[in-house]
């Protein structure tokens, strides 16, 4: 994103992961009522921090496609942070297989929405920070 900007670089990968969750969520409920259908769920934070601890190289998260097309990857010469994609479901919560609680996702939703607020208004106090720098006031 930002040439030598680590910090606007991993909060624009997690607004890109956070997004993805929140799709996944969204695709979630929109199948809790199909027979068999298994929850999907998004995970980057592991990842992120890795590639975060690891060196100073601007990172970049795939734009990854739940619907299973080719994703479409950054920008030459950055690495990408491994998105998670998780399709097992884990348990199955119903009788027909499906393993999507609405109530639980709807809950995952609040706190995702949270964290991409959160996420939102920590790059408008960046871009901020860079706003003071350039105008001197």
């Amino acid at each position: 994103m930002f040439p030598n900007d680590l910090t606007i670089d991993a909060l624009g990968t997690s607004l890109r992961g956070l997004g993805l969750r929140h799709q996944a969520i969204a695709q979630n409920v929109a199948n809790a009522d199909v027979p068999g259908y298994q929850r999907v769920d998004v995970s980057f934070e592991g990842a992120l921090g890795q590639a975060l601890a690891g060196d100073d190289i601007a990172q970049t998260l795939p734009d990854e496609r739940l619907d299973g097309r080719e994703p479409q990857y950054g920008p030459p010469g950055q690495r990408s942070v491994g998105l998670g994609v998780d399709q097992s479901g884990g348990m199955v919560m119903r009788a027909d297989g499906g393993s999507v609680d609405p109530d639980t996702e709807m809950a995952e939703m609040a706190a995702n929405q949270l964290a991409y607020q959160t996420v939102t208004a920590m790059i408008g106090k960046k871009f901020g920070q860079l706003m003071y720098a350039i105008n001197g006031r």
